[in-house]
């Protein structure tokens, strides 16, 4: 979602918006909270489960 949406959720909401992204397949997951995505806005968090890699 767009930084100004979720900067705007998590000012209505408080700081209770919990994010995560995984694959279907269960080899990955990252997950990020609301102090931390506020530190770094568009961040998708840190790798939980699996090792990160960023490909272009």
């Amino acid at each position: 979602m767009p930084p100004a949406v979720k900067q705007a959720m998590i000012a209505w909401w408080g700081p209770i918006v919990y994010e995560y992204y995984a694959g279907t397949e269960g080899v990955g997951l990252t997950a990020i909270d609301s102090r931390e995505w506020l530190q770094r806005p568009g961040s998708v968090g840190t790798a939980k489960l699996g090792r990160l890699r960023i490909l272009g």
